[in-house]
């Protein structure tokens, strides 16, 4: 539950930090570019570079 509440507040502070350096009028046509759902795929890629794919797990 808190990694999910500190993703979620990660995302929300980049993409206002973004869209606090573009001029007002231009926000709402940029604000479709960072999507959550694109920064989960990013960090996704990411873990998946660095420790390779899971294909099973095992519960002991």
């Amino acid at each position: 539950m808190a990694l999910a509440f500190l993703v979620i507040n990660i995302w929300i502070y980049l993409l206002w930090h973004y869209l606090s350096t573009l001029r007002s009028s231009s926000k709402k046509a940029f604000s479709h570019l960072f999507t959550f759902k694109q920064m989960l795929e990013f960090l996704r890629q990411t873990i998946d570079g660095n420790y390779g794919e899971v294909h099973e797990m095992r519960l002991t």
